[in-house]
């Protein structure tokens, strides 16, 4: 009994550590936040909407690289409140970064935005409202 006893402390320990190491790491994420609509009647059970953060700035190497992407099985009403943590050290001043967005339904794209959502950089804010329509 003795041995678990001086186990436990080295134990709890640990995981604080752990804890607290997470919260450090999570601390050094930003957010783009918004609300999703769509038409009523337009979610399936099976449906899934795919909200992503996209650099969008021309390049040669890529048609645009994703910095975060949120996924929301079964959507039950609009608006849909949404947050997206980034990384901003990945954030350059320079490019262009929107908010894309659609509705699948059994893998079929059934709801897009029309038109992109400009956030983080060039005066653009971190907050959007997103409107999808049906395709």
């Amino acid at each position: 009994m003795s041995s678990i006893k001086a186990i436990y402390p080295i134990a709890l320990s640990a995981i604080i550590s752990i804890s607290l190491g997470a919260n450090a790491i999570a601390a050094n994420f930003a957010q783009v936040k918004g609300t999703l609509s769509y038409p009523k009647l337009s979610s399936a059970p099976e449906a899934i909407i795919y909200i992503t953060l996209v650099d969008v700035s021309p390049r040669q190497d890529s048609s645009g690289d994703i910095l975060a992407r949120v996924a929301i099985a079964s959507p039950k009403r609009s608006p849909i409140n949404f947050a997206l943590k980034y990384n901003p050290a990945q954030i350059n001043p320079q490019h262009t970064y929107v908010i894309q967005a659609r509705m699948t339904n059994q893998g079929k794209v059934t709801h897009t935005h029309t038109s992109p959502y400009p956030v983080i950089t060039r005066g653009n804010p971190n907050t959007v409202n997103i409107v999808l329509t049906k395709k």
